[in-house]
């Protein structure tokens, strides 16, 4: 984790959240002692309630939420994912992140589509399917398109020879919460798997060479 990240971290923690509330709160308290006919006590006692109704406001309200970028960092830190930023001028904020398996998926929110979150997972099983005959790989892609669809995943390129096949998601950041981020994560994950577990069938259906093997 970067310096500028752990800085914008801290910022929008509990710790931001106090610090401001408090530094509000002492600038009530000065303001009241530079007051003419304000005990001290009181404007004592009126910047620490300041200070602590401030911070209720802002812990509980939900309003001093940080950018969505640090967020979805913040998300992934926390997770069983490791992460790191890239950078792509059609995009926002992009990551890449990979799991225990090394699999990997790209996060990104796009230009002129800010309203959406995107996952991308990039599959590569032309190497796995090298012999199959021709009937086998259009088979092999409509079962790919009917599981993914049954679980709400976009796909593309699922044609022969499935080199550049990738699996899509994108969702709403409307409210959007860490249980929905990484449930959508999850999703494009378990899509991976059902990918592999599809083509392993297809193998064991086929064999080496095919549909007519």
């Amino acid at each position: 984790m970067d310096r500028e990240h752990k800085i914008s971290e801290l910022f929008w923690s509990l710790v931001g959240q106090l610090l401001i509330s408090a530094i509000i709160g002492l600038a009530a308290m000065i303001w009241g002692l530079l007051s003419e006919g304000i005990a001290i006590w009181y404007a004592v006692i009126g910047g620490i309630l300041t200070t602590a109704a401030l911070f209720y406001i802002i812990s509980n309200s939900g309003w001093w939420r940080p950018p969505l970028n640090i967020l979805i960092n913040q998300w992934l830190d926390n997770s069983e994912f490791s992460i790191r930023k890239m950078s792509d001028n059609d995009c926002n904020f992009m990551f890449h992140a990979s799991d225990r398996q090394t699999r990997q998926i790209i996060i990104n929110q796009q230009k002129g589509k800010e309203k959406f979150i995107f996952f991308l997972m990039g599959h590569n099983i032309s190497k796995e399917i090298h012999g199959f005959d021709e009937k086998s790989q259009k088979i092999l892609g409509i079962n790919l398109r009917n599981k993914l669809a049954l679980k709400g995943l976009h796909y593309r390129n699922v044609v022969p020879p499935f080199d550049k096949f990738s699996i899509e998601l994108m969702i709403p950041v409307v409210n959007i919460e860490q249980r929905d981020f990484l449930e959508a994560l999850h999703r494009v994950f378990q899509g991976w798997i059902i990918c592999a577990e599809e083509v392993l069938l297809a193998k064991e259906t086929y064999g080496v060479r095919g549909y007519f093997n």
